[in-house]
């Protein structure tokens, strides 16, 4: 793998944190004009700059013939990708949705749709693994409408309307949602493949309940924010939510299995980072699962601290530590402590945040006021993100790392 795209999209992922930490801190002292230009700046380095680029990486490494041809294209593509997202670090904090972010933001689609074309010519849909991987490239095409219609609903119904907030949730929907998920599972079925020579039972079944679920499941942020209430629409919620539990009750019988058989002979911090993000996929099932039945989504999903950190338990729990299982499985397994101890410090942050979400939400729900010391206390476990991170890219730093096989 190449070392210098790793140690950027970590970088990118370091710089994430410290953004997240300076918003801990405009919360803290009710800096809204700020706010919502850093929110931006958060996300869009979170998916493009980090996941999107990680997923680039193991695509390339799990699904391209390596040749000096292709080898050039993607560094190519790499980099034009890695500097839209340095442009919209440094432009969406001064205007948020402006004309030079927009800008970078296009570029970045450009070299998205150029990385599906150059993945498409070798994809073989007799593979179940490509065909998840067809699926995640297909969807993040269909994200992309979002941001082409961004311009038109600003210049004609502004940035304060409904369909200014349908169109963004569109794009990160069917990023977050489709595009990553698919690649995930891509990846995971590449790995069992190449491991075990064999694909689990059940592989069909779990592909189309999980592209049935991520449709029926945009009725969420619909739901969210929706001007008037929309008739029968926590249907395709309830639909979605027992399609998601039949793929969770296949993944933990028929899949889970395999990835353990692999991990057995793998050192801790690998299995570390897999029942990580194990159990956030759990959560990301059950949760919403419990909501629909207590009739509580409605309410729930107003309140920004759940909302967050459902958010955070996909984007973190679920792609981040999966990014770091692969990470840890190509690794050389020699002088780890930096890496162990890093990850270690990122689990617990991702934890204790987590948990401070949840509780200043419930505080919220109940009308309880706000939990004593929450902004000192979530601000101050946050900042072990960074120190988590840093202490991954010191590892990386003197080690060469493996090419997936």
């Amino acid at each position: 793998m190449n070392k210098s795209w790793v140690l950027l999209n970590l970088s990118n992922l370091l710089i994430v944190s410290f953004l997240g930490i300076i918003l801990r801190f405009f919360q803290l002292f009710h800096t809204k004009y700020l706010y919502g230009n850093y929110l931006h700046t958060h996300s869009h380095v979170a998916i493009l700059g980090w996941m999107f680029l990680s997923f680039f990486i193991a695509i390339y490494y799990f699904f391209i013939p390596k040749n000096n041809g292709n080898l050039k294209k993607f560094k190519t593509l790499y980099i034009i990708s890695q500097i839209s997202v340095w442009g919209m670090l440094l432009s969406f904090p001064f205007q948020g949705y402006g004309s030079i972010s927009i800008a970078f933001s296009t570029i970045h689609i450009l070299c998205a749709y150029a990385f599906v074309w150059l993945i498409w010519k070798n994809i073989n849909l007799k593979e179940y693994d490509q065909k998840f991987l067809k699926t995640s490239l297909i969807f993040m095409v269909i994200s992309t409408l979002g941001i082409w219609g961004l311009g038109g609903v600003i210049s004609i119904v502004g940035k304060n309307s409904f369909l200014y907030h349908l169109a963004i949730q569109f794009f990160l929907h069917f990023q977050i949602q489709g595009w990553f998920l698919f690649a995930l599972w891509a990846c995971l079925f590449k790995l069992i493949k190449n491991k075990l020579s064999i694909y689990p039972n059940y592989s069909k079944a779990f592909f189309n309940l999980n592209l049935i679920a991520v449709i029926f499941s945009f009725s969420l942020p619909i739901l969210k924010y929706q001007e008037n209430q929309i008739p029968y629409l926590n249907i395709f919620l309830h639909l979605s939510s027992i399609l998601n539990f039949i793929a969770l009750l296949i993944y933990l019988k028929h899949i889970h299995p395999k990835i353990k058989t692999i991990i057995n002979s793998e050192p801790a911090y690998c299995s570390m980072a897999y029942h990580t993000f194990l159990l956030s996929y759990i959560l990301k099932i059950i949760v919403p699962i419990f909501l629909l039945i207590s009739n509580s989504i409605n309410e729930i999903i107003i309140i920004n601290n759940f909302y967050i950190g459902f958010i955070h338990l996909t984007v973190l729990g679920v792609y981040s530590f999966f990014i770091f299982f692969l990470m840890s499985l190509k690794i050389e397994k020699r002088n780890l402590n930096k890496f162990t101890l890093g990850l270690g410090l990122v689990i617990i942050a991702f934890i204790i945040t987590e948990l401070l979400l949840m509780i200043q939400g419930f505080f919220i729900y109940f009308n309880l006021g706000s939990l004593k010391f929450y902004y000192p206390l979530i601000i101050s476990s946050s900042i072990l993100f960074p120190i988590g991170i840093v202490l991954i890219l010191l590892n990386f730093l003197p080690q060469r790392i493996n090419k997936f096989k």
